[in-house]
């Protein structure tokens, strides 16, 4: 509680953490934009010693990603949590399009093809929209840490792939209990 505190009002109660904080944001900060392709993979902290005498990586995904890959880094994460949120949100909405089609069947609970289907769409939902809420909560936790090398985004990547071929599998399940 008292870490969270230090966010509102900006007083530690001990040591200098804000402090170091905004020094390492204005130092990486300052090495994006005299490097905007990238200083390398990692490579922030060795650069930052040459530049400032001060080691410590970014503790933020975004000037980790801007410093260490430069703006065409930032560009393909981008693109990358665009296209995920993309999938992700299609597999969602084609889930509910098969469960009203399934619906207006108006028989789903005596007919147990269609209530197992029904069953197996709202798990595909569920993971669509579990994958969806971790991809928004590791994008705010970046705001505070640095995880552009850590195995989430490729965790993420899978999943949402598994989730896009599994619901092109359902579709066509659904088609066939339908008829």
């Amino acid at each position: 509680m008292d870490r969270m505190e230090t966010i509102k009002t900006g007083k530690d109660k001990s040591g200098q953490s804000t402090e170091k904080r905004k020094q390492i944001l204005a130092d990486a900060v300052y090495i994006f934009l005299d490097n905007p392709c990238g200083v390398g993979v990692g490579s922030f902290p060795e650069v930052r010693q040459r530049y400032f005498e001060r080691s410590q990586d970014t503790h933020n995904l975004y000037l980790q990603i801007a410093t260490n890959l430069g703006i065409q880094g930032l560009l393909i994460f981008g693109l990358m949590i665009l296209k995920i949120i993309s999938i992700l949100s299609h597999v969602i909405k084609s889930v509910d399009i098969q469960m009203k089609k399934l619906l207006e069947k108006k028989i789903i609970t005596e007919n147990e093809q269609l209530y197992r289907q029904a069953n197996d769409l709202e798990i595909i939902k569920a993971c669509a929209e579990a994958v969806r809420m971790f991809i928004f909560a590791r994008l705010f936790l970046g705001l505070f840490g640095h995880d552009l090398y850590e195995i989430y985004w490729w965790f993420a990547i899978g999943f949402t792939a598994s989730l896009y071929r599994i619901l092109q599998i359902a579709e066509k399940k659904t088609d066939l209990v339908l008829n």
